[in-house]
């Protein structure tokens, strides 16, 4: 349980990071860039992976505090919000990549 919660928090780490160095880069790429929306589905991708990734330590958190009051086993939650948040995170990252080689050759 505590790896799982260690995992989204590293991922969460990541994905902020990523985040801030778009941001910091957005100024000097957005002006004349072409595929302008493949960059802003790239933010809205990393936006989701941090929702999904704080939602899983929640989830996390939770179930530890109140592992014998509950029925219910939230590590399924815990484990799909970290699958959705790597995911998300993966394909925000592509997004990204594929937005700077169409616009850094061209």
């Amino acid at each position: 349980m505590k790896l799982l919660y260690d995992m989204n928090k590293h991922l969460s780490t990541l994905i902020t990071g990523t985040a801030l160095l778009l941001s910091a880069m957005l100024e000097k790429l957005f002006g004349a860039a072409s595929f302008k929306g493949l960059f802003l589905f790239s933010f809205a991708l990393l936006g989701i992976a941090l929702v999904a990734s704080v939602w899983g330590m929640f989830g996390f958190a939770v179930y530890s505090r109140a592992r014998y009051d509950t029925e219910r086993d939230a590590t399924e939650v815990g484990v799909n919000a970290f699958a959705i948040a790597l995911i998300s995170f993966c394909g925000g990252v592509v997004a990204f990549m594929i937005f700077a080689c169409v616009n850094f050759v061209s």
